[in-house]
């Protein structure tokens, strides 16, 4: 058995995670704490060979990997510097080299109680760059329970789930 060095790859720099993709990448983050700066790579995973090196978002310290999907990264900011909640996503598309979308929607599912003694699901969507609603649905109306997974969101569309018959599908547009 021998073992065989494919490539190497070293900024001097504190590697601060490194992630595999399915599809045959890797994706490094690096940092320099001292200086507040974050650095991204991407690598063909085999080779070495570099797909994006040294990239920086606008914040270019508070911002990490949420995930790798394909050719997109989606990168989230914190909600306080030095803390690790997570704020905000938004998607970058590796072949492109440029922002899909900046994830500036919060959405939202939650029950009010009714004068019936029931349960009302809302669904509601804030443009958090203008502070205002852009979308609020009632989606279940009279219910007696809570309900889950009244909607989910799929590159840029928005699938809202009323009651359990019918469903409404809008297209995000950034």
């Amino acid at each position: 058995m021998k073992l065989k060095k494919n490539y190497r790859f070293d900024n001097k720099r504190q590697i601060w995670r490194i992630i595999p993709t399915d599809d045959g990448k890797l994706v490094i983050e690096e940092r320099e704490t001292e200086n507040k700066l974050a650095y991204f790579h991407c690598l063909e995973l085999e080779s070495g060979k570099k797909i994006l090196s040294n990239f920086q978002p606008e914040d270019k310290f508070w911002v990490g990997v949420e995930a790798v999907l394909g050719d997109i990264i989606f990168f989230h900011k914190f909600a306080k510097p030095d803390m690790p909640k997570h704020r905000g996503i938004f998607a970058f598309d590796l072949m492109n080299r440029e922002f899909i979308w900046k994830d500036n929607i919060l959405m939202l599912s939650f029950h009010e109680a009714n004068s019936k003694g029931t349960l009302n699901n809302l669904f509601k969507a804030v443009d958090l760059s203008e502070g205002k609603y852009i979308l609020e649905k009632v989606i279940n109306k009279e219910t007696g329970l809570f309900l889950t997974d009244s909607y989910f969101v799929k590159d840029n569309l928005l699938f809202l789930l009323f009651g359990k018959t019918r469903l409404e599908v809008y297209k995000i547009i950034y």
